[in-house]
């Protein structure tokens, strides 16, 4: 969209190249989001490209939509603008999911905002499904969980999370996922970087 503003190829806004850092087969992105896709997570869709920098071919490469992109977000999610937090960890940092207090602030370092969300939304959908996975006893947490989470997807994300080989991840390493409330909905998590 240099020329023209808003300008998407099939629903994407940009192109995401993956350094592919130790897949040497260029395809465990593909058939790990294909199977998390298959399996009803929302997932963003990857394929491949051949990439010509002034009419020198540089190689292939898997090409991942940006599932932190308002595009993305728009196509799964046409009711309108909801709440997106990018998980983030690396190297044994990890999200927990824990409650820790009622400030925002303690959240922003591990749970970044995106996509046109802010703090405001952090505190009024965020905290309170930690608070509710930070309760002390089961029955409280069967009781709480449903209001703040769609269970079924979350669920369904673990089960292919954890079939895969992977190190990154929601279930495995608590890291590398994004959550994201719709509108008058339940959290999901949408998986990247796989």
């Amino acid at each position: 969209d240099a020329f023209v503003p808003d300008r998407t190829f099939h629903g994407v806004e940009k192109i995401n190249l993956l350094g592919t850092e130790g897949d040497y087969t260029l395809i465990r992105e593909r058939i790990a989001l294909g199977l998390m896709a298959d399996a009803g997570v929302v997932a963003p869709r990857v394929t491949h490209a051949r990439l010509f920098v002034d009419g020198k071919y540089m190689g292939l490469f898997p090409n991942s939509e940006e599932a932190d992109d308002q595009a993305f977000l728009d196509a799964r999610f046409p009711d309108g603008d909801g709440s997106d937090f990018k998980v983030k960890g690396y190297c044994g940092e990890r999200a927990t999911l824990q409650w820790i207090s009622d400030d925002p602030a303690a959240y922003v370092a591990t749970y970044e905002p995106k996509a046109g969300t802010d703090a405001v939304d952090l505190g009024a959908d965020l905290i309170p499904l930690l608070a509710c996975a930070s309760t002390a006893s089961d029955d409280d947490l069967r009781a709480c969980l449903p209001d703040h989470l769609d269970v079924d997807a979350w669920l369904a994300e673990i089960a292919v999370d954890m079939a895969l080989p992977d190190v990154d991840g929601m279930a495995s390493a608590g890291q590398n996922f994004l959550l994201y409330r719709p509108p008058e909905g339940r959290f999901v998590v949408v998986p990247w970087d796989k």
